[in-house]
């Protein structure tokens, strides 16, 4: 799924990163963005806190990153 892709790839630089700014990066409603999110963070890809609306990349999720940048593969199908 692209989406989920485009959507983690946005925590490659360790930093904060809050719902609306990520809609806007990808292009997809905030709702759908939310959805993501909280599957990423439930697999513990992301760290995300719905209260800050906010979420990074935990170490596990930098190491994914990390990876898929050296490969020509999609991290997820």
């Amino acid at each position: 799924m692209p989406q989920i892709d485009d959507i983690f790839r946005v925590f490659g630089d360790g930093k904060w990163h809050d719902v609306e700014e990520i809609a806007k990066e990808v292009a997809l409603p905030e709702s759908k963005v939310k959805r993501v999110l909280d599957f990423l963070a439930e697999f513990k890809f992301i760290e995300f806190e719905g209260e800050k609306r906010g979420g990074k990349a935990t170490p596990y999720g930098k190491r994914i990153l990390l990876r898929e940048k050296s490969s020509k593969f999609p991290m997820f199908v």
